[in-house]
């Protein structure tokens, strides 16, 4: 650098000016184009992380439920199948739900809730509806078996191959044929990006749920939490061992749901004085974070076909 500063100072004075010109010319271009200089090096600047897509709103989300559905009816009556069961939230039989409260999936600790609605076991039983349970399966179970067989395969297609979602827990797989796969290609148009993000989003909790189980201070509230339900009668090591007890406890439950409701409320009550309640509220935010992190690019491009499918799917209702 010291050569060339004294090889400049020995060149006549018009040549020095024209090359210091030049330079600022050189150094503003650069610093238009987004690179800095510093000494004798280029940096270049990070861009920023692109801003993921939003996610859907309640109302949006029952607009594509019930376009999806439109659109399902119609293959299913091409084939044959009139007056076609839908599961949608304008079906004749579809029973109001109430909301859900925060974290159930890992503790239910809303104890007004709980007196209420139990664990909604016998408000989906009054209904006709079990777990699990939707129109179309319920309408499928009506049928002698060829024709069961039959309107599964026109349903959902004859095998579950051709759409697959990889998850820690193992391989996800759906069928691409079937009316239930031709719907979601004429609203999402990228069936296989959008069938990935949605097995990932719907598994997030149970994700969550597998690293929540492991934290220190999660199996310290749960082991008191498991203490004071065995003071109230109820022998359960956490709250998702309750929930796989549920069905053997609730065996001789009247209609009405006492017994469920009852332990429903000691759940509750148990994860407010054992200190789980605020344990999960403090560990689940971050570690769903922590969870999404490697999927935060499939969860965004199926964000995004929802968000490109929102008007094919006010199209398709108007039908």
């Amino acid at each position: 650098m010291k050569r060339a500063a004294a090889r400049t100072e020995s060149m006549p004075p018009r040549t020095r000016t024209a090359l210091r010109r030049m330079a600022g010319r050189l150094l503003t271009g650069l610093t238009l184009t987004g690179l800095t200089l510093t000494g004798c090096a280029a940096q270049h600047r990070t861009p920023p992380e692109a801003p993921s897509h939003r996610a859907l709103t309640s109302d949006e989300q029952d607009t594509l439920t019930r376009a999806e559905h439109v659109l399902v009816e119609a293959c299913m009556r091409a084939q044959g199948y009139e007056g076609f069961p839908l599961d949608s939230p304008d079906s004749p039989d579809a029973q109001p739900v109430p909301p859900r409260p925060a974290r159930l999936a890992h503790v239910l600790a809303d104890r007004s809730w709980a007196a209420e609605h139990g664990y909604g076991i016998a408000e989906q039983r009054r209904s006709g509806a079990g777990p699990g349970s939707t129109p179309a399966s319920r309408y499928a179970q009506k049928l002698p078996e060829p024709d069961r067989r039959r309107f599964l395969t026109v349903l959902y297609g004859k095998e579950r191959t051709g759409l697959s979602a990889r998850l820690p827990s193992g391989t996800v797989t759906a069928s691409d044929q079937g009316c239930t796969a031709r719907a979601r290609h004429a609203l999402y148009r990228d069936l296989p990006h959008w069938f990935t993000g949605k097995v990932i989003d719907e598994n997030l909790t149970a994700l969550t749920g597998t690293r929540l189980h492991a934290e220190p201070a999660y199996q310290a509230a749960a082991a008191r939490w498991s203490a004071c339900m065995q003071t109230h009668g109820v022998s359960a090591a956490s709250p998702g061992a309750l929930k796989a007890r549920l069905p053997e406890l609730l065996a001789g439950d009247d209609p009405a749901g006492t017994t469920e409701r009852r332990i429903a409320v000691t759940e509750a009550e148990c994860a407010a004085d054992s200190g789980l309640a605020g344990v999960v509220d403090g560990l689940v935010d971050p570690l769903t974070e922590e969870v999404r992190a490697p999927y935060r690019s499939d969860l965004d491009t199926y964000r995004r076909l929802q968000l490109q499918a929102l008007p094919r799917a006010r199209a398709a209702a108007l039908r």
